[in-house]
């Protein structure tokens, strides 16, 4: 089933009808509820969005309503944090999540992969793989076809390029906090909502992440799968993640990683640009046929998701909806919707 996140209109206190209306007159059948959607607002997206034939097979655990530290903007606490007070937080917040999802009959709640942590100096890190990313565009542009000297002096000049920014991931990669403590500190946070969503009834989804070096990127979620063996967990699967995630380490050459676990629950149908910001299916970097057409690709999971950032249009997300179908990864047909409701 075809699915869209509300992430894509913001949430607004003053009229999200309006909101809601813009997301469901695209005709989607699955909405998944976003993590900017207030906890206390859910109920009544959930009559609207029911009442209007359209299914929430998840919705994701959203931002506190209070900020978790004194004097901090609200912001999503992260999952694998090693500071109590953060930790502490993000098991409060996905606990009453949970509550919500059982109480209003939403089967699965999505978790946002935790990013690098603030102290990691991201910008350096992006600003110099933007360098090595654009310098090999340039290369491998410059090739004429049929020329084997222009052929072979661009690989040889990425070649270069390619080591001198892995020299540089080397030093960079000292500054952080080691992947096991943020590890550890995710698989207590997983231990106690797990067993929460079991007395809920409600399965937890896990996101890769696009970043390297978190415990959600592909082979981290291998890890906490074997782990947790037979929880109530699934994974959403996001090629565009996992290919991002192989750019920063410029590892783009090397083979997709395995998927973490057999049956995950979604395909998350998205690109990046060249500045590895989120864009929709075949807008950015990665051509579709290379991210979901692979072995890896599971397209027949049950739910095909499209997560537009802010800002796009909804021509473009209809011309991603029609695009998607021609290529055949919007997923299997919805449910049969019962009667309407009247709403708005």
């Amino acid at each position: 089933m075809l699915c869209l996140t509300t992430r894509w209109v913001p949430w607004t206190d003053e009229n999200p009808q309006d909101r809601l209306r813009t997301i469901l007159d695209l005709n989607i059948p699955g909405i998944l509820l976003s993590s900017e959607d207030p906890l206390d607002q859910w109920a009544l997206l959930v009559r609207e969005i029911q009442g209007a034939r359209h299914t929430i097979p998840a919705a994701t655990a959203p931002v506190p309503e209070k900020p978790f530290l004194p004097r901090q903007i609200r912001r999503l606490p992260r999952i694998d944090s090693v500071d109590d007070s953060e930790a502490r937080a993000a098991v409060q917040s996905t606990v009453s999540a949970l509550s919500h999802c059982r109480d209003l009959g939403i089967p699965a709640l999505a978790l946002t992969p935790p990013s690098l942590p603030h102290e990691s100096d991201l910008p350096a890190l992006l600003n110099r793989q933007q360098q090595w990313l654009q310098e090999r565009l340039r290369c491998e542009k410059a090739i004429t076809p049929g020329d084997v000297e222009s052929s072979a002096g661009a690989e040889i000049r990425i070649r270069q390029e390619r080591e001198e920014y892995q020299r540089f991931l080397k030093v960079w990669h000292k500054r952080l906090l080691p992947l096991p403590q943020r590890q550890d500190a995710c698989f207590r946070f997983l231990d106690r909502i797990l067993d929460e969503a079991d007395r809920c009834d409600v399965v937890i989804l896990l996101r890769e992440s696009s970043q390297p070096w978190t415990p959600f990127s592909r082979s981290g979620l291998g890890e906490i799968f074997q782990t947790f063996s037979g929880a109530p967990m699934k994974s959403l699967l996001d090629p565009a993640a996992e290919a991002w995630s192989r750019e920063l380490l410029a590892n783009e050459l090397e083979a997709v990683s395995p998927h973490p676990e057999p049956g995950p629950a979604g395909l998350i149908l998205g690109d990046y640009d060249t500045e590895g910001r989120e864009t929709l299916p075949g807008m950015g970097l990665f051509p579709p046929q290379s991210l979901f057409f692979d072995e890896e690709a599971a397209l027949t999971c049950p739910l095909h998701i499209l997560d537009p950032a802010p800002g796009v249009s909804p021509d473009q997300v209809l011309e991603t909806v029609s695009e998607c179908r021609n290529l055949g990864i919007d997923g299997a047909p919805p449910p049969e919707p019962g009667e309407p409701w009247i709403i708005f």
